[in-house]
């Protein structure tokens, strides 16, 4: 597999993890994409599906989907 494929299929699998997360958090798929792709002040200002982009930007917004799942935003 080529350097190029293995990093997409590696955002792919990082979004929809993270998709999938948002949707349990939020309750549903709408509500989920909304906050996705509203900037976040925790985030640099980014949206989730910006900062989402890389590994370290992910965890971000990992961390972040925890506080608000556990109560803590």
């Amino acid at each position: 597999m080529s350097e190029r494929k293995h990093d997409d299929s590696a955002e792919d699998n990082r979004a929809a993890r993270l998709i999938a997360q948002a949707e349990a958090v939020f309750g549903n798929a709408e509500s989920a994409r909304r906050w996705l792709r509203k900037p976040k002040k925790q985030l640099s200002g980014l949206s989730p599906n910006e900062a989402m982009q890389d590994e370290r930007g992910a965890a971000l917004v990992d961390q972040l989907l925890t506080r608000i799942d556990s109560g803590y935003f």
